[in-house]
């Protein structure tokens, strides 16, 4: 059972922030009424997101509202991606710090915009093999809210802009891990991370010729 907790003053900051970037519509009580779930994700601050009404239903990825960076106590770069559900409710607060290590601080401000427009098209359903699942989990590199588990088969599902920031973090990871450690356990990491980004590129790749048809 997930921990639902009511989000903390930085928390709401944060939110604030990106929900008047995005000019989402919310009801103007939503700072009393939202809670908020820790995601595993290494201590990078990611949630879930949930109001009274949104507890009980079954509920799935749908767009992302809203994005901004800011940077860590630490001097490292912090990406945050606000998604909502297929019924256009706050769903995930996605805090990615680009080195992978755990998300020091939320500062009060000095957020910066992120320029480029979200892709909110959807990718359907993405079969990935069990390894890539584990991998996954293991560097918390994608959120237990996009996985999907039918018929002993395990499916990625999000947008474009999603897959795109996931194959940026695959990347990052892939120097990292070479730069860090030498050895027979690095060249099965970089083959999961490799195997990976194949998966998601293919992915992206099926998506535009869809697209382009």
């Amino acid at each position: 059972m997930k921990i639902k907790r009511k989000p903390t003053e930085r928390e709401i900051n944060l939110l604030n922030y990106l929900i008047d970037k995005a000019h989402f519509a919310i009801p103007q009580d939503w700072k009393d009424r939202l809670l908020v779930s820790p995601m595993n994700d290494g201590g990078m601050g990611s949630l879930t997101l949930f109001f009274q009404f949104t507890t009980d239903r079954k509920r799935s990825f749908g767009k992302q509202i809203s994005d901004c960076t800011f940077t860590d106590t630490d001097g490292v770069e912090v990406i945050v991606s606000l998604y909502a559900d297929t019924n256009g409710d706050l769903y995930e607060l996605d805090i990615w710090k680009t080195d992978f290590s755990p998300l020091k601080q939320i500062p009060l401000n000095n957020f910066e915009q992120v320029e480029t427009s979200p892709d909110n098209s959807i990718i359907p359903q993405v079969k990935i093999k069990k390894n890539i699942y584990s991998f996954l989990k293991e560097y918390n590199l994608i959120n237990e809210n996009h996985f999907i588990f039918l018929d002993r088969s395990i499916y990625l599902t999000g947008n474009k802009l999603y897959f795109d920031q996931l194959l940026d973090k695959l990347t990052m990871l892939l120097v990292k891990e070479g730069l860090e450690e030498n050895g027979e356990e690095v060249n099965a990491i970089d083959e999961a991370i490799e195997d990976t980004i194949d998966a998601v590129t293919a992915a992206i790749d099926r998506h535009k010729g869809c697209r382009t048809k």
